[in-house]
């Protein structure tokens, strides 16, 4: 009887622009034209299914955490390679996952602010400053930096790829075939 691989969850957080979705779209296009079983759960396209009407409220992210976390940690056991690109703000969202899935890779995205402002295309820290939303994490709400992530990467100066480029170094160093 063949044994399934064990997956594997990267899990990008950080701030809203700094570049998460971003590397998530590179690190997926090497990992499928390797041809490995991939999920991309991304919290932009997931809120919309999960929580339709968003409020942002604390309730409500910690509803939809749980269910990225949850998808996340059934489709490791299934044996895929899941990259998560969500801010998740608070470190047991994150923490949930690391203790259920063995091989978990937390990656932390910094990026200087004047960078982040200039890449929002979604104009959330200009909503923030006007006072039309008052929940954006690192801003009017809080956010917790991962206290030990495998990774710290700053996407201010460096190119996506060559982001990409050092997890993938980083995987094939400490993760077993």
């Amino acid at each position: 009887m063949s044994r399934r691989p064990e997956g594997i969850v990267l899990w990008i957080t950080g701030l809203p622009a700094s570049g998460k979705s971003t590397l998530a779209r590179v690190l997926l296009e090497t990992f499928e034209g390797e041809g490995k079983v991939t999920l991309w759960l991304d919290s932009d396209d997931l809120r919309h299914f999960i929580t339709p009407a968003a409020t942002y409220s604390m309730e409500e992210r910690d509803l939809f955490y749980r269910a990225v976390g949850h998808f996340a940690i059934l489709s490791a056991r299934g044996g895929a390679l899941v990259v998560v690109s969500a801010t998740a703000p608070r470190q047991h969202y994150r923490d949930r996952v690391r203790h259920q899935v063995p091989r978990f890779i937390e990656i932390y995205m910094t990026c200087s602010e004047e960078q982040r402002r200039a890449r929002d295309f979604k104009g959330l820290y200009a909503k923030q400053d006007d006072g039309i939303i008052s929940q954006l994490p690192g801003v009017g709400a809080t956010y917790e930096a991962p206290r030990h992530p495998e990774l710290s990467l700053d996407s201010t100066h460096d190119e996506p790829g060559a982001l990409a480029t050092t997890v993938l170094g980083w995987m094939q160093t400490h993760l077993p075939s």
